[in-house]
């Protein structure tokens, strides 16, 4: 959760770790259409997290398993970085 907030995500998820599972809900923009673009972009390059909303309260959607490694997340981090900055505007959802 903090490698997301290092690059200007917001999380939403609880950050006690009590009252907190295996799923992260993050948010990068206020426009849910971008961060639409960014979850079609992830996929396109092979990686699948996904996106719920409710009314416009939610997010990306990442779940983290034992099928998951540290490597999975070091891809998931540096490709959002790269594709924050081909937009060229930093993340502006403050939740």
């Amino acid at each position: 959760m903090d490698r997301w907030e290092e690059i200007g995500g917001t999380v939403i998820t609880h950050r006690d770790p009590g009252r907190r599972g295996g799923i992260i809900i993050t948010r990068l923009y206020q426009d849910v259409e971008q961060d639409r673009a960014i979850l079609r972009e992830l996929h396109s390059r092979q990686i699948f997290i996904a996106q719920r909303f409710t009314d416009h309260v939610g997010g990306f959607r990442i779940s983290c398993s034992w099928v998951n490694n540290k490597q999975d997340i070091d891809k998931l981090i540096e490709a959002v970085k790269e594709i924050i900055a081909s937009i060229g505007k930093a993340p502006d959802y403050k939740g």
